[in-house]
């Protein structure tokens, strides 16, 4: 009995030539990952199945990625879809769908860069680990959780390698994750160099202009300079989804039908049923919606109660014939409500106009600054300066940003730069953030207290390295060249395809 449990233990593992084990070259795999190795060939025979057929989700190095049944991406697409569904209850909802499968593509995607590693720096298993495991497959134990020579001499000579490389697969995926995320050893001097980062911090005095300070006499310039697109004209619409309707009802206009009654028997526009709803419009709410520039002309050509001929719609294959009740307004610069409409234009579609005023303003600012003086010139302004510490927080987070009315900057490199490269009593250039223009201005560096310094663990700090390691595999992937990414096209092909 021993004689043949030796012998079925034996037959579990392939015979090697040395026992499989954790190396030098893992170290040096390690090295490659986290600055940034090139991704080799995928492992032979992965994908390279002649046979196989269906979507085309991407490639990696020419090899492409299909979705097959009772594959990994499809078990990956099983676990996704199980989960949602538990979250979601069993509404179909395609976004989470979406979601689900390409969790399982990116999820399937990082296991092929990882046994590619694998194969690359010859990360091993030894056979008495490997043993083990197989020893507790599933498919070969009991009712009692025991393993059963029975049952293992019951399963085919296919199913044992199957288990057999799914086992080395998943024991070397799994134990190389631990290994890169668990073995990582840092100098003590970067540690220390990151709790010195903490105390850095600059006190800055700042001020800002928001579009809101955009002038009305501003506005007004703009508008006398583009008078033809603040044209205003009342006027009522029915829409129709093609052309030949659209064309009846043209020619029962000419022939004195009703425009309000053609509106109720054609219009999707519930309004029209309780009377033509009719609406102000300018020049350039219509310029971003018809088609033929000819056409947007002769509906600013129309007087009171003439209609026009169909129009087409912009993008659409959806046609409109307008009708006019009342004659074209010219921009008027005493009307609050075409002024607004104007800044409401600019801040929408001519962005830079608002900036560019705003950063000769600030600019304007600073020239009073140097030629008299800073209390002379917030006073000409009327600005008022706010302050702020600010702390080396930028893509950092194990320690807090000090950062509080400017916390939307916390992410923001270029605000970063622009602190950090200022000498000391020095304004910064206009800088445009956020529907907004602020001007900073560095009053002085200042060392903080060692407590936040003191209270920074090596724990968490190795936690962060460990995470931010993690990811540089998936980045690095996905700005791969050899790395295309179908999945989009696929999966809503898939979708139709299902449609059918």
């Amino acid at each position: 009995m021993q004689k043949r449990s030796r012998k079925i233990k034996n037959d579990l593992v392939m015979s090697e030539s040395k026992e499989r084990k954790v190396g030098i070259w893992s170290i040096f795999a390690l090295i490659l990952i986290v600055f940034g190795f090139i991704i080799a060939p995928l492992l032979p025979g992965l994908f390279d199945n002649p046979h196989s057929s269906g979507l085309k989700f991407g490639s990696y190095k020419g090899q492409p990625i299909f979705y097959k049944k009772d594959s990994k991406f499809a078990k990956y697409v099983n676990y996704y879809s199980n989960l949602y569904s538990r979250l979601q209850g069993n509404s179909q909802n395609i976004n989470i769908d979406y979601n689900a499968w390409y969790l399982a593509f990116m999820k399937y995607v990082e296991d092929i860069a990882f046994l590619d590693l694998i194969k690359r720096n010859n990360f091993y298993i030894s056979k008495e680990m490997l043993n083990k495991n197989l020893l507790r497959s599933p498919e070969y134990l009991d009712s009692s959780g025991n393993f059963s020579s029975k049952r293992y001499n019951k399963t085919s000579d296919y199913k044992k390698v199957k288990i057999y490389d799914d086992m080395v697969e998943n024991m070397l995926f799994s134990n190389v994750k631990i290994f890169l995320n668990g073995n990582l050893v840092f100098p003590d001097s970067l540690f220390n160099m990151i709790k010195n980062m903490s105390s850095v911090e600059r006190r800055i005095s700042y001020l800002s202009l928001s579009y809101q300070d955009f002038s009305n006499k501003e506005a007004i310039i703009y508008a006398e300079k583009n008078l033809n697109l603040f044209k205003r004209l009342t006027l009522a619409t029915i829409r129709f989804k093609n052309l030949s309707d659209a064309k009846n009802a043209y020619d029962k206009l000419l022939n004195k039908t009703p425009f309000e009654e053609l509106a109720k028997l054609y219009s999707d526009d519930i309004a029209n049923f309780k009377g033509v709803a009719f609406l102000d419009k300018y020049y350039f709410d219509l310029d971003l919606s018809i088609e033929k520039k000819e056409d947007l002309n002769s509906i600013f050509s129309l007087r009171e109660s003439e209609f026009s001929k169909p129009i087409k719609v912009k993008n659409k294959n959806e046609y409109l014939i307008y009708k006019a009740f009342g004659n074209i307004q010219d921009f008027d610069k005493n009307s609050d409500r075409d002024i607004s409409s104007v800044k409401n234009y600019i801040e929408t579609y001519e962005p830079s106009v608002i900036e560019g005023y705003l950063e000769n303003k600030l600019n304007d600012f600073l020239g009073d600054v140097k030629s008299n003086s800073l209390s002379q010139a917030l006073e000409k302004y009327k600005f008022s300066l706010k302050e702020e510490t600010v702390n080396l927080s930028y893509n950092v987070n194990v320690y807090p940003s000090t950062l509080k009315e400017l916390v939307e900057f916390n992410n923001s490199k270029a605000f970063y730069d622009t602190v950090f490269r200022l000498k000391e009593n020095s304004w910064s250039q206009p800088f445009v953030a956020n529907k907004k223009v602020y001007l900073f201005f560095f009053n002085t560096a200042k060392q903080r207290s060692n407590l936040m310094k003191e209270g920074i663990e090596n724990e968490k700090l190795l936690e962060s390295f460990n995470i931010a390691s993690s990811g540089l595999i998936t980045d690095f992937l996905l700005n791969k060249k050899d790395f295309v990414n179908n999945f989009n096209e696929s999966f809503f092909a898939l979708q139709n395809f299902s449609k059918d």
